[in-house]
């Protein structure tokens, strides 16, 4: 019985839902650098135009010209902002740290209780 109470609370730690991009550039700020990766596989670079509820608008230059591309939210894998990573990292390392500190209670406990 412990045994299984602890692989739920385990497995309920480790299980985040992952954010639609569409979510992730409505809290983008308009202008910045974002790196946009189609499902085709596309890498757009450029900065953000504008969001809406069907598309993201990115502006891509190249030395002569500059256009606005408007991406439909469907095709649309992954969004970020470039400097993500740093942060992103932490992130996860704060969440790695949480989720040992979990267990660690967890078995303390479960092994405690025990006796």
């Amino acid at each position: 019985m412990t045994r299984s109470i602890l692989c739920l609370l385990l497995a309920a730690t480790l299980c985040f839902p992952a954010e639609p991009p569409a979510n992730k550039a409505a809290r983008m700020v308009t202008g910045r650098v974002v790196v946009v990766t189609l499902i085709s596989g596309e890498v757009v670079k450029g900065r953000l135009q504008g969001v809406t509820p069907a598309s993201v608008a990115v502006m891509t230059a190249t030395s002569d010209t500059a256009t606005t591309r408007e991406i439909p939210v469907g095709e649309i894998k992954f969004i970020r902002q470039p400097g993500d990573g740093v942060r992103d990292g932490f992130a996860f390392l704060g969440g790695m740290m949480l989720v040992i500190a979990t267990v660690a209670v967890i078995l303390s406990t479960a092994l405690g209780a025990g006796r």
